[in-house]
């Protein structure tokens, strides 16, 4: 019986789909720690390489019979790539829609929206909202590093640093402008819980993990983005 895999057709793809999607995270992470934005043509090409992967993967499965996202028995290549298609477009949807409400809450900026639904073209919908959380514990456990080396610095009143600039009016008049210090950005958290989930979700499909028994995966159920 060959080796049953839960999500991609094989050891290499699997190598490959997290690795790209890796690199992709820290490329933008590496944008917004020094630019403090993500380009925008780096979001569009993470959104465009995980449609083209997860079609391929689609493909892939059904040509080799074994069950996609939608179809537990694909009746040809192009349900296949259309099965592929569909969890690509549902994990963005899933990611925008998430993201969007932050941006409306002021607590992400537009480009965090479109990288992050860019990664949900590539995770689909489920594994969108497991990143999602572990994004946010990282971002919790930032912040909160932060204020601590501010107070252990700075004290008290170095914790939440205040910016004051002055700004001309149309009349010339001077106008001060009080801004907190900058926020933690969302690249660097999503890029860690990128690594921390993928490399769990897809342990098996990487080999990190033996799978026991007789070619089915351990834990199908929790590691098969299927729900």
């Amino acid at each position: 019986m060959p080796h049953v895999l839960s999500f991609t057709p094989e050891l290499s793809f699997a190598w490959a789909f997290v690795l790209l999607l890796v690199g992709a995270m820290i490329a933008a992470s590496w944008y917004d720690l020094r630019y403090m934005v993500i380009p925008k043509p780096l979001s569009l090409a993470t959104f465009g390489l995980g449609i083209v992967v997860n079609v391929i993967r689609g493909i892939w499965l059904a040509s080799s019979g074994r069950q996609t996202w939608l179809f537990a028995e694909p009746s040809s290549i192009l349900i296949g790539g259309l099965d592929g298609l569909l969890f690509s477009l549902a994990g963005f949807a899933t990611a925008f829609g998430i993201f969007l409400l932050l941006w409306i809450l002021n607590t992400a900026g537009g480009g965090d929206v479109k990288q992050f639904a860019a990664v949900g073209a590539w995770v689909g919908p489920l594994w969108t909202i497991y990143l999602l959380v572990v994004t946010v514990i990282f971002v919790a456990l930032i912040s909160f590093g932060q204020i601590c080396v501010r107070f252990f610095k700075r004290g008290t009143r170095g914790m939440f640093p205040q910016r004051v600039s002055v700004e001309r009016g149309s009349k010339g008049e001077a106008k001060f402008k009080v801004a907190q210090g900058r926020r933690v950005g969302w690249a660097l958290p999503a890029t860690l819980a990128v690594l921390l989930v993928m490399f769990w979700v897809l342990r098996v499909e990487l080999g990190l993990q033996a799978q026991p028994g007789s070619g089915s995966v351990p834990g199908a159920a929790q590691s098969n983005p299927k729900n």
